[in-house]
C-alpha cells in the first residue's frame, strides 16, 4: 500500500500482512541536498527496517539519523502577490494569528494572518498601507491578543520617527492614527525598534542623523490606539555611529537594546538597559560590550529568553553568533557565546520557542542558493548548544523573519528572491522523529519502504 506524494509530509500505512509502510517521492533539486519537508518516521525511535530504491537514494545518518528537526505541513505561499517586497518582519498575537509588515517601493505595509492546524495561512485579500509616504526603516511588537504597534522611518516627513498602531479582527486591520515622536532627522541606515515596556507604553529606540547617537522615547496609548507625544528622549549610546539597532522587554518596565556600537573600535555588539515608567520617564543604565572578540556585529536582533534574562543573536563579521545576558536593574552581564555557522550567514532574526529554546532563522549567504535556514538553540543556565540547522527554502530569500506559535510552530514570513522578491510564509513544525532522504544527484525519483521492527509484522 502507498502512503505518499512528492513533497508531502507523510506518515504512511501499513501494507498487509507484512506491515511494511511505503513512502515515495522525489529527492530535493540540489544534488545532497535536504528535502524541505521530510518523512517523519511512525515508529520514532524504534528499531527499523529501512529499504531504498532510487538513483544514488540515502538517508542522511543513516537509520540512526531519526532526529528532531523543522518540517513543513504545506508548501510556502505568496502573502502579497506584488514584486520587489523588503524588510520583512512578523509577530504572532495568537496562535492562530500573525501580523507581517513589509516595504514595497518606498511604502510600508502591514498584513494580518490566520493560521489553521494543518498549517494553511489564509491571509487578508489586501495589505494595509502603514505609511503612504517613503518609509526606510520599521519594527513591530505585540500589543495584546489583537492589537500590534509599529515604529517607522518616516522618510516622507524627513526621516521622522512615528508610531502606528492596528487592530486585528479575523485578517482585518483597523489602524489608528500616525503620531510623530520626534521632529529630527533620524540615521536612516540605523533602523528603530519598538517594545511594549509597561502596560499601554511602548519604547522606541532610533537614532539620531545629526550626531549619530541612539536615543529612546516611550508614548502611552489608549484602547483606540491614540499614541500620546513623547516623553523625554534618553540616550543610550553616547557613541556617534550607532546602528544596527534592536530592543525587548525582558520584565514590566524594563528594556534592553542590543545594537553596533559604530563608535567604538571594531564596531562591537553592545548592549543597553533602562527602566520605563507608566508616565513615559526612562532612566538608561551604561552600555555594556556584549562581543568576546569585538568584530564588526550585523543583522542584530534580541527577545526575551525568561525573566530579566534576553537572548540576542547577530552576524559576527561574518558567522551567525548568539549568546544571553543576565539583568540586574540596568546592568547586564553578557554569558557564553556560541558561533553557530562556520560559513557566511545574513540578517538572522529569532525567537523564543521557550526559556530554554530559541529558533533562529537566516540567510545562507554560503550557499550557492543563498537559501533559507532555521537554526534550533537549546539554552541551559545561559550556556546555548546548537540543536540543528533546516533548510526552509530550495531557491534564495532574503531577510527571513521568524515568529512563535507555540512550542512546536513558527512562521517564516521572508522575501522569495527568486520569485521576483515576493513576500511569501510558511509554517515550520518542529518534529523529534524526522527522516531526512537525499540523493547523490538532483531530483530522484524514490521509493522507501520501512517496517517497525525488522522482519516482524507491527502489531495492532
Amino acid at each position: 500500500m502507498s502512503a505518499g506524494a512528492d513533497n508531502k509530509r507523510v506518515k504512511g500505512s501499513s501494507a498487509e500482512k507484512l506491515g511494511l509502510i511505503h513512502y515515495y517521492g522525489t529527492t530535493a533539486s540540489v544534488a545532497d541536498a535536504p528535502k524541505v519537508r521530510r518523512i517523519s518516521s511512525v515508529f520514532k525511535r524504534r528499531e527499523i527496517l529501512i529499504i531504498l530504491e532510487g538513483e544514488g537514494v540515502y538517508i542522511e545518518g543513516g537509520v540512526e539519523g531519526v532526529s528532531e528537526g523543522l518540517n513543513y505541513p504545506v508548501g510556502e505561499a505568496e502573502v502579497v502577490a506584488t514584486n520587489n517586497a523588503s524588510l520583512q518582519k512578523v509577530v504572532s498575537l495568537t496562535s492562530t494569528l500573525v501580523v507581517g509588515i513589509f516595504i514595497v517601493g518606498t511604502k510600508l505595509y502591514a498584513i494580518a494572518g490566520s493560521v489553521a492546524a494543518t498549517g494553511v495561512i489564509t491571509w487578508a485579500a489586501t495589505a494595509t498601507t502603514v505609511n503612504d509616504a517613503a518609509t526606510t526603516g520599521a519594527d513591530i511588537c505585540r500589543l495584546s491578543d489583537t492589537q500590534y504597534g509599529i515604529s517607522y522611518i518616516d522618510d516622507g516627513g524627513d526621516d521622522y520617527l512615528a508610531v502606528r498602531g492596528g487592530s486585528v479582527s479575523g485578517t482585518v486591520i483597523t489602524q489608528g492614527t500616525e503620531k510623530l515622536l520626534n521632529a529630527a532627522a533620524l540615521k536612516t541606515t540605523a533602523g528603530t525598534g519598538i517594545t511594549l515596556a509597561n502596560t499601554l507604553t511602548v519604547c522606541v529606540a532610533y537614532v539620531l542623523d545629526a550626531d549619530g547617537k541612539g536615543l529612546l522615547i516611550a508614548s502611552t496609548f489608549n484602547s483606540s490606539l491614540t499614541f500620546s507625544a513623547g516623553g523625554t528622549a534618553v540616550e543610550f549610546d553616547g557613541g556617534n555611529d550607532t546602528k544596527e539597532l534592536n530592543i525587548c522587554s525582558h520584565d514590566t518596565g524594563d528594556v534592553s537594546v542590543v545594537y553596533q556600537a559604530g563608535g567604538d573600535t571594531n564596531d562591537p555588539i553592545t548592549m543597553c538597559c533602562a527602566t520605563v515608567s507608566v508616565l513615559k520617564a526612562i532612566v538608561a543604565g551604561a552600555e555594556v560590550s556584549m562581543a568576546g572578540a569585538a568584530s564588526a556585529a550585523t543583522g542584530i536582533d534580541c527577545a526575551k529568553l525568561y525573566e530579566d534574562c534576553v537572548v540576542f543573536t547577530w552576524v559576527d563579521s561574518t558567522f551567525v553568533h548568539v549568546n544571553t545576558a543576565t539583568i540586574s536593574g540596568t546592568t547586564p552581564t553578557k554569558k557564553t557565546e556560541l558561533a553557530l555557522t562556520s560559513t557566511a550567514g545574513l540578517t538572522p532574526q529569532i525567537t523564543t520557542l521557550s526559556n530554554t529554546k530559541v529558533a533562529i532563522s537566516y540567510e545562507d549567504d554560503a550557499n550557492t542558493n543563498d537559501v533559507g535556514q532555521v537554526v534550533l538553540v537549546k539554552i541551559i543556565a545561559n550556556v546555548p548548544t546548537k540543536l540543528g540547522v533546516y533548510q526552509f527554502t530550495q531557491a534564495a530569500v532574503v531577510t527571513p523573519g521568524i515568529c512563535t506559535l507555540t512550542p512546536e510552530r513558527v512562521l517564516l514570513f521572508f522575501e522569495d528572491d527568486a520569485n521576483n522578491d515576493r513576500n511569501t510564509a510558511l509554517i515550520g513544525d518542529i518534529d523529534s522523529f524526522l527522516l531526512d532522504v537525499r540523493s547523490q544527484v538532483a531530483s530522484t525519483k524514490y521509493n522507501l519502504w520501512m517496517t517497525p521492527i525488522g522482519g516482524r509484522k507491527r502489531s495492532g
